[in-house]
């Protein structure tokens, strides 16, 4: 059963689609956000007798009136590093018994991308990749009524891939084992989800609408260590470690050379043949997420055909509009070295 050190390259967000809310099971100050289960804010209401109102928004009103002595009373489950001052829900990262971790699931999810980018090279799904082809150029010389079918048609086969591949990998990644993070919990920091669009052009006066859209979330801080265990039966994954590289080694390097790169963690790439690197979590974008031949929106992954497709960047101070170059730091990059 090897053993493999996980060192991140940059902020990771698994969620555990909890989220917490501001003045209510959350609160901030100038350096952390502390979240609550909120019975613990109702006991200390109890305990300094203050009147629980009913109304939900007095309610947020008291929280924050009493926000300093709630902070200093350690009522808190946990607090995060933070810089950002924050004005929506926090979504809060994957933990197990109140440790941030990172997911076997997750990992495994990464390694299951690469291996269909390898039996899409391989030649696997030829056959709906032509398919594929022949609807989308069906449909960009077709007149409105046949391409209504045309696209009906287009849907119906990318889940009929969709279904071959879980069919394929199923079988054989029972196999293959991966246990989450074994050591200490993970240091983890509020950021900041900036979604922009890729093409600078397409960016211009969209600062507003950034801003409206932006999210916050609880991420794994970069350039830590942490250690798991795989558990591989079957000698399919024999080279899993090339097999990965082989998808995710240009990938990475177009991440932190792309026009978002952030000089202070674009890493460079010396691998050594026990290392491989994944992408992982939320917010990689379809290019990580899927393979460009089978994906349902070709290339861009845009909406429509005239638009670039958007991607989502991690901001971890206040940053100033509209992010350009310096600020923008992408997620889920981690590196495996089998120990």
């Amino acid at each position: 059963m090897p053993k493999i050190k996980i060192t991140t390259l940059s902020p990771i967000h698994i969620s555990s689609a909890d989220e917490f809310e501001l003045n209510y099971n959350m609160l901030q100050d100038n350096k952390f956000v502390y979240l609550y289960d909120e019975f613990k804010i109702a006991e200390f209401f109890i305990q300094n007798s203050i009147e629980i109102p009913t109304s939900l928004d007095t309610l947020k009103q008291n929280i924050y009136q009493y926000k300093d002595k709630i902070i200093a009373s350690n009522l808190h489950f946990r607090k995060i590093e933070n810089f950002l001052n924050i004005s929506k829900p926090l979504l809060s990262q994957v933990s197990s018994a109140n440790k941030s971790i990172i997911s076997g699931s997750s990992i495994k999810g990464a390694i299951r991308t690469a291996y269909i980018y390898k039996m899409v090279q391989e030649g696997v799904f030829d056959n709906e990749i032509n398919r594929l082809q022949e609807l989308e150029d069906k449909i960009e010389e077709s007149n409105f009524n046949e391409k209504k079918q045309l696209q009906k048609d287009k849907q119906k086969l990318l889940k009929d891939i969709d279904r071959k591949i879980t069919n394929k990998t199923k079988s054989i990644f029972k196999y293959i084992k991966i246990s989450d993070t074994l050591e200490n919990s993970f240091d983890t920091k509020v950021y900041k989800t900036i979604n922009i669009k890729k093409d600078k052009s397409h960016q211009t006066n969209r600062t507003k609408k950034v801003e409206k859209i932006a999210n916050f979330i609880e991420v794994i801080k970069p350039d830590q260590i942490n250690t798991i265990t795989i558990n591989i039966d079957d000698d399919y994954f024999n080279d899993f470690g090339d097999i990965c590289n082989r998808f995710y080694k240009e990938l990475y390097k177009n991440d932190f050379k792309y026009y978002f790169s952030n000089k202070k963690f674009e890493k460079e790439l010396n691998l050594k043949n026990n290392q491989f690197v994944l992408n992982i979590g939320r917010f990689g974008g379809a290019e990580l997420k899927s393979i460009e031949e089978i994906r349902s929106l070709k290339k861009t992954g845009s909406d429509v055909e005239w638009e670039t497709s958007a991607r989502t960047f991690g901001l971890e101070s206040s940053g100033t509009p509209p992010y350009f170059e310096s600020e923008l730091i992408p997620f889920g990059w981690i590196l495996c070295e089998v120990i």
